[in-house]
């Protein structure tokens, strides 16, 4: 049963306006004293109004573009440069992965079958108007990239100083060997992994969430985001979305029981 909810917005409407006009005795004195004297003085009155008003508007155009020409040359020169990072470790049997990336997403894909690598491009969350604030952050990702290895058990992109990500974000790209476990988790960003015959597990607080041509379990959850999924392979799959919708094209003679629910 889908509930709806009408909302209603009412503008409360002005007050009438109110002219209080003062009762002008009989023997005041007055500043105009005829019809044709009114007229004239508040054409005088009017047309200075406008003349000083156009005077005003042509200054400021006038100092517009210097002005909108200094800022930008600002921002340019105080603007942080991308960074990057490039790293390749070894591996030698079934791998595990566990990824990370708070903003930007994360890409992984089939690569060598004894190796991992991990591309990563870092820019600053402020675009052009940063005045180099984040240049350490970025600075200190690339010179130690947040990549650990304990035998085949491999964490990526976690940083014990997270205020190093908070004027930053990082988009991964990552190969790994076809037979790899996967865990992969974004706070704000796309999750994209292809080619997997290995375990498959994803989290997305925010962000599209693409799973194409595994071979293992899978199980992905976002609380706003879609999730799509195809299978070269039966296997078990578990998919949950608060928001958007989850799309799922199974293997064939798979054989599925299907448990779906909706809130």
């Amino acid at each position: 049963m889908t509930s709806s909810v009408a909302i209603e917005v009412v503008r409360a409407q002005p007050a009438a306006n109110k002219v209080h006009r003062r009762p002008i005795p009989d023997d005041a004195d007055c500043c105009w004293h005829s019809p044709s004297e009114k007229r004239q003085s508040h054409a005088t009155r009017h047309g200075r109004y406008h003349v000083e008003h156009a005077k005003s508007v042509l200054i400021l155009k006038s100092l517009l573009p210097l002005s909108c020409a200094l800022l930008l040359c600002n921002l340019v020169i105080t603007a942080s440069e991308p960074g990057h990072f490039d790293r390749t470790v070894k591996t030698s049997g079934n791998v595990d992965v566990d990824v990370t990336s708070a903003r930007r997403g994360i890409i992984i894909t089939t690569g060598p079958t004894a190796a991992v690598r991990v591309r990563a491009i870092i820019k600053s969350m402020c675009g052009r108007i940063d005045l180099d604030l984040p240049k350490a952050d970025i600075g200190a990702l690339e010179k130690n990239p947040p990549m650990e290895q304990v035998g085949n058990r491999i964490c990526i992109g976690y940083v014990p100083d997270q205020a190093i990500l908070r004027g930053v974000s990082t988009r991964l790209e990552i190969e790994l060997p076809v037979g790899t476990n996967i865990r992969a988790q974004t706070v704000s960003g796309g999750i994209q992994i292809v080619g997997f015959t290995g375990s498959v597990a994803t989290e997305t607080i925010s962000g599209r969430t693409e799973i194409n041509d595994a071979g293992g379990l899978i199980t992905a959850e976002s609380r706003s985001g879609a999730i799509l999924m195809t299978q070269l392979a039966p296997a078990d799959i578990r998919a949950r979305t608060r928001s958007r919708r989850i799309e799922a094209t199974f293997a064939k003679q798979g054989g599925y029981r299907i448990d779906a629910r909706t809130d």
